[in-house]
């Protein structure tokens, strides 16, 4: 397996123990509407697609949208196709996902 490739490494993936896979910490931020049930349906839909979420970080204000808020997500994923699979899937749901 050859090196990870630039956006690869932007992701911070790195080689598993046996050097034969890639995983990846990434960061999501979502912006939605700041009201019950939110985290729970993206929860629902990172853990559908197989991702890990290991911290959350949930900050109001600076949105069009008094009532929206930010969602700073970190989750493991497999590689950046991965992490591509999963954007893809909130935004099939109708979430905003905002690129870094």
């Amino acid at each position: 397996m050859g090196l990870p490739t630039p956006i690869e490494q932007s992701l911070g993936l790195t080689k598993d123990t046996i050097g034969n896979r890639l995983e990846a910490i990434a960061t999501l931020m979502i912006e939605l509407a700041d009201m019950p049930g939110r985290l729970r349906d993206i929860s629902r839909i990172i853990a559908d697609c197989s991702g890990n979420i290991t911290e959350v970080h949930h900050e109001r204000g600076n949105t069009e949208n008094i009532k929206d808020c930010f969602l700073r997500v970190d989750l493991e994923t497999r590689n950046y196709d991965h992490v591509e699979q999963i954007e893809q899937a909130l935004r099939a749901e109708g979430f905003h996902v905002v690129r870094k």
